[in-house]
C-alpha cells in the first residue's frame, strides 16, 4: 500500500515503544517475509484502520540479502491487530 498523505494523516500514529509492542506481537505470531521466509520485520508508523479487519499496521522485511538488489522494506501484507492488543498498546 503507497504512502497516501491525505489518508494517512487521519491514521492512528505510532510511537516507537507501540511499534516495539506490534513487532513482538507479529513475532509471537509466527509472521514470515512472504518473500524469502526472515521473520526480521518493522513495522510502519502508522495504524491502518480497515473495514473488514479493524485496526491493521503495514510490516516491511529488514532482511537485505535474501532480496533482489540488496532492497530493504519490502512490503507485506496488512497485519491485523486483535482489538484487545490494539486497546492495551494504546492505538485505540
Amino acid at each position: 500500500m503507497p504512502f497516501t498523505p491525505e489518508l494517512d494523516a487521519s491514521q492512528p500514529a505510532l510511537d516507537a515503544s507501540q511499534r516495539r509492542q506490534v513487532e513482538q506481537l507479529v513475532r509471537r505470531a509466527g509472521k514470515t517475509c512472504e518473500v524469502c521466509g526472515s521473520g526480521d520485520l518493522s513495522c510502519d508508523e502508522r495504524a491502518v484502520r480497515t473495514i473488514s479487519d479493524g485496526i491493521s499496521v503495514r510490516l516491511f522485511c529488514n532482511n537485505r540479502k535474501d532480496h533482489a538488489d540488496g532492497v530493504v522494506g519490502t512490503e507485506q501484507t496488512l497485519f491485523a491487530l486483535e482489538e484487545s492488543d490494539a486497546h492495551r498498546i494504546g492505538i485505540i
